[in-house]
């Protein structure tokens, strides 16, 4: 995932989402995975975070080998 490109696209004014794994703990504490879909806000190519809109409330970052694709943003987040 080339992370400056992502940038440049959101410069551009180009309305993205990203599919991503996102780490939650079970009830018994274990670490388990849920892949999301969400608003892409911002690129920090330096960091190698994404910034997305987490249910569309919250800013959470998401760290790229956790990012899955980058699409065109069509206001479906399944």
């Amino acid at each position: 995932m080339d992370l400056e490109t992502i940038a440049q696209r959101l410069d551009a004014n180009e309305k993205l989402k990203v599919k991503y794994r996102l780490p939650v703990k079970d009830a018994s504490g274990e670490t388990t995975w849920q892949v999301r879909v969400d608003k892409l806000l911002d690129v920090d190519v330096e960091r190698s975070m994404l910034y997305v809109a987490f249910e569309g409330n919250s800013v959470i970052w998401v760290k790229k080998e956790e990012a899955i694709e980058v699409s065109p943003d069509d206001g479906v987040y399944e």
